[in-house]
């Protein structure tokens, strides 16, 4: 804030102006790059002067700092106190507050149908959050609820629900199924540059739904999404390199791909290494890799590891044969409900 500005709030804020002082509490709360408790203080003092003149906005924001505890003893009992004052007068930020701590139990006692009506008062106001909170509450028993409040959050122009609209359009689930629709939204989601959008108009390219099949079109659109961090999208460019789907067939860029997925923690990529390493046609074909990353699936929980690592030991593909360790593992397997375990298993018994 400039120097000038902030001496003329300051000035009206001592002399009792709450909306000046509300903005002094603004300037120490946003001021605070390095989270100084003595600034978040100030900033306290400052929006309990004001939410004490009954200012909406002060009253919201100090039931946030009550809530986050900054600058003064956490306390969801005086949140939720500053946050009904605030949503009483119809300030769709404090609305929101009160329904999730309805919904969360903060403060307050779970109470899900009051949730509902101060989400629905925030999502009138068109509150972008309220409008997925009760687009999510309405799932799965009433889709068709639920669809409407994200054809309201679609025709606000929120990209996020003009992607869930699409999805429920190309599925049917909600409205009825209509490729049409959901190529239309989802090229309006599109037009802001939604990274799951690109994702999924690359997977509609791969199975030629909704648009024309083009598998070069389907790898460029991965590549948008990946580019702006789309985690999914790492993995369609891993199976594309590894199945030549729009792009040459190289199955170290697919591993290289896969790994990066696996760093932001989807450790079913585990799985894809070693089946390229198992694959007995493969160029890269090594057992003993293959054994070195089911042994990371089974680490990371994932049943198919621990059922492919069981085939190693039972065969003697990469390790020494050993159908006790195979049998052992096709238990564990069988155990976190993997059917062709339960198979093995009793086939070695």
């Amino acid at each position: 804030m400039d120097e000038s500005i902030f001496e003329k709030y300051f000035l009206k804020a001592k002399s009792g102006d709450p909306e000046a002082q509300y903005q002094m509490g603004n300037f120490y709360y946003d001021d605070n790059k390095d989270l100084s408790s003595s600034q978040f203080a100030q900033a306290v003092k400052w929006y309990r002067l004001s939410a004490r003149q009954g200012n909406a906005a002060a009253q919201f924001a100090l039931g946030r700092c009550y809530g986050d505890g900054l600058g003064v003893h956490k306390s969801y009992a005086q949140a939720m106190k500053w946050f009904l004052l605030s949503a009483e007068q119809g300030y769709a930020d404090a609305q929101y507050a009160v329904g999730d701590y309805y919904y969360e139990g903060k403060g307050v006692a779970y109470d899900e149908e009051k949730a509902v009506e101060w989400y629905r008062k925030a999502a009138d106001q068109n509150y972008i959050e309220a409008i997925y909170a009760m687009a999510a509450m309405c799932e799965p028993e009433d889709i068709c609820e639920s669809a409407s409040w994200y054809r309201k959050g679609a025709d606000l122009g929120d990209a996020f629900s003009q992607y869930t609209l699409a999805l429920m359009y190309y599925r049917g689930e909600g409205v009825p199924q209509d490729y049409d629709q959901a190529l239309m939204w989802l090229r309006r989601s599109l037009e802001q540059d939604f990274d799951d959008s690109y994702y999924m108009l690359g997977c509609w390219y791969l199975v030629g739904k909704a648009v024309p099949k083009d598998e070069n079109k389907a790898f460029l659109c991965f590549q948008q999404a990946e580019e702006k961090g789309n985690s999914p999208a790492i993995i369609m460019l891993g199976n594309c390199y590894e199945n030549g789907k729009g792009v040459e067939k190289n199955l170290l860029r697919a591993i290289e791909c896969y790994n990066k997925a696996i760093s932001r923690g989807w450790y079913d990529c585990y799985l894809y290494i070693g089946h390229i390493y198992f694959n007995n046609k493969s160029e890269l074909h090594d057992y003993g890799k293959a054994v070195e990353y089911f042994e990371h699936a089974s680490l990371a929980g994932r049943s198919e590891g621990t059922f492919l690592l069981g085939t190693c030991y039972e065969h003697g593909y990469g390790v020494k044969k050993s159908i006790a360790r195979a049998r052992k593992l096709y238990k564990k397997a069988a155990e976190q409900g993997n059917r062709k375990a339960r198979y093995r298993l009793r086939s070695l018994n």
